[in-house]
């Protein structure tokens, strides 16, 4: 009985959170959409295509496509444009440009190259990288690291001349490992005891 509930609940949730998009993609090989507007993409499962434009204040989470393969899978290229916002935690794409205003967000998954067309001296970085640890190679303008879920990552940045350095618009958010986490917990009691007594 507790098993049945849980499942109807589940689907309900799920069923909520795909309602929040305009186009959702689990599996086969399509022409993707020009996201335009405040239109809204989620890709998971084994899905992918050719091209995908994003304009406006348009949104794509991507968490899964099927491997990239020429005609078969994965998404070969992501354009983003004025306001977009992109969020990849998994699947294969194999060309990113980030423009204008857009934004982006990498947590996991394959992305074999990046783009940054952003403005020379923009304040505050575009895209953010969510990892366990990076490290750039500027004589080869590689980017490597491990994601969350520990699988490595090796991402080709490409400077356009008239825009920032692409490592100048990455923001790091390192993801701290447990031990980590326990000591920093273990320091915070020790630290409020002492102001106890």
């Amino acid at each position: 009985m507790r098993r049945n509930i849980y499942l109807v609940g589940v689907l309900i949730l799920t069923g909520q959170a795909l309602a929040g998009y305009d186009y959702v993609i689990s599996e086969g090989y399509v022409d993707l959409p020009v996201l335009t507007g405040q239109q809204s993409l989620l890709m998971t499962g084994r899905g992918g295509g050719p091209s995908l434009d994003m304009l406006d204040e348009s949104r794509a989470d991507i968490c899964g496509t099927s491997p990239l393969l020429p005609g078969r899978g994965g998404i070969w290229m992501i354009h983003q444009f004025a306001d977009s916002g992109l969020n990849v935690s998994g699947g294969e794409i194999g060309h990113i440009s980030v423009g204008a205003y857009a934004h982006a967000r990498f947590s996991g998954g394959a992305i074999g190259n990046l783009w940054s067309l952003q403005g020379i001296g923009s304040p505050d970085p575009h895209i953010e990288v969510v990892c366990r640890e990076w490290n750039w190679e500027e004589a080869t303008n590689f980017l490597t690291g491990i994601w969350e879920d520990r699988t490595a990552f090796t991402i080709m940045l490409h400077d356009t001349a008239g825009y920032d350095p692409v490592i100048d618009n990455i923001k790091f958010t390192i993801i701290p490992e447990p031990a980590s986490l326990a000591v920093f917990g273990m320091g915070a009691v020790l630290a409020a005891r002492r102001r106890r007594v």
